[in-house]
This record gives structure tokens, sequence and C-alpha cells, in this order.
């Protein structure tokens, strides 16, 4: 039995491998975009803000379109543009939600944990690294349960 799933994932993947391709070098641009607005910053702190979030929004629609797509091959059929258009409209509540918790993690990373452990090293007190490193873990842990979202969204 556990042969026959590997030959289905090998042989989806195949029959794919164009657009798994395709996907993965979309994901690449938007990295890359993420990592040209946090440059950004060194210029204007407002447009590196704008374009953060910018990406951000991009990455959540994008991801959206993916499951939805990777879902359909699972399926064994293609989506049609109109499927797809009409399954992004219906979910425009759930990709905010998406993005709100990627700018919650982005915020968390950038902004507040620093913040928690700089006061520590000027206080020395421990309980603000303890809040820190809790933060640090919670965060950490929606991060990895974050990438089931559209994946149990989808059923």
């Amino acid at each position: 039995m556990v042969w026959c799933f590997v030959k289905k994932a090998f042989f989806d993947g195949w029959d794919h491998f164009s657009s798994l391709v395709l996907h993965n070098l979309v994901y690449t641009v938007l990295l890359i975009a993420a990592f040209g607005s946090v440059y950004l910053a060194s210029i204007s702190v407002p447009a590196a803000v704008f374009a953060v979030l910018l990406v951000l929004a991009a990455f959540s629609l994008y991801t959206a379109y993916i499951s939805r797509r990777t879902y359909s091959w699972s399926e064994v059929s293609e989506p049609e543009a109109g499927e797809i258009g009409a399954f992004l409209k219906a979910s425009v509540g759930h990709i905010l939600l998406y993005f709100g918790f990627l700018v919650l993690i982005v915020l968390s990373a950038s902004v507040i944990i620093p913040f928690y452990f700089m006061a520590y090293s000027e206080t020395g007190m421990i309980a603000w690294f303890v809040i820190g490193a809790a933060f640090f873990w919670v965060i950490l842990l929606l991060a990895m349960a974050f990438m089931y979202y559209w994946p149990l969204r989808i059923l």
C-alpha cells in the first residue's frame, strides 16, 4: 500500500512537473521581492512597510491559488480559469485572515520579539527574557501549524 502512494505521488508530480517548477519560481520571485522590500527600509521606511505588505498580500493570494490548483490535481482534474476565479472570490475572507497571520508573524519577528530581548538586555529582568522566549515559541508553533491552513480549508 505504501508503494502505491509513493508511485501515485511520483507520477502526479511528474505529470505536473513544469507547473511545479513554475510555481516554485513564482515563490522564489516573491521571496526575492520580500528581501528587496526589506532592503528598501534603508531608503524609506514607509515605502518598505508598504512593499512588505504588498509582498505578503501577493503571497497570500498566490498561496490560495496554488492550494486550489493542487487540490484539483489530487482529484485528477485541471481547474478552469473561471473556477479558480470563483474560488478566490469565495475565499476573500480566508485570504485576508491568512494575510493577517502573515503580518502578525512578520511583525513579531521584526519588532515584538526583539523588543522583549532588548528590554532584558537593558534591565536584566528575567521576566522580559521569559516573555520574549515564550512569544518566540508561540509564533514558531503558529507558523508551523499555519502550513496546514489552506489544505484543511480546501477540504
